[in-house]
């Protein structure tokens, strides 16, 4: 199992990667998911998860007082 240490040290390692690049630039989190670049915060994330092998829920949940 994937715990908290081992992901902050998986994201950690990418510190500083696309400083100063802008947010819409090629990235390692983008290339690694097959995307194009583009603006990568939830490149980001998915990818993370992906290197965590951690899946990522399938279905969002319904926010309180969401439609559904």
């Amino acid at each position: 199992m994937t715990t908290r240490e081992q992901i902050v040290r998986t994201v950690l390692g990418f510190n500083g990667t696309c400083n100063g690049q802008g947010y819409d630039r090629a990235n390692p989190f983008s290339a690694d998911l097959s995307r194009p670049a583009e603006a990568w915060c939830g490149d980001f994330v998915t990818d993370i998860y992906k290197r965590a092998q951690i899946p990522l829920p399938t279905r969002v949940p319904t926010v309180l007082g969401g439609s559904r």
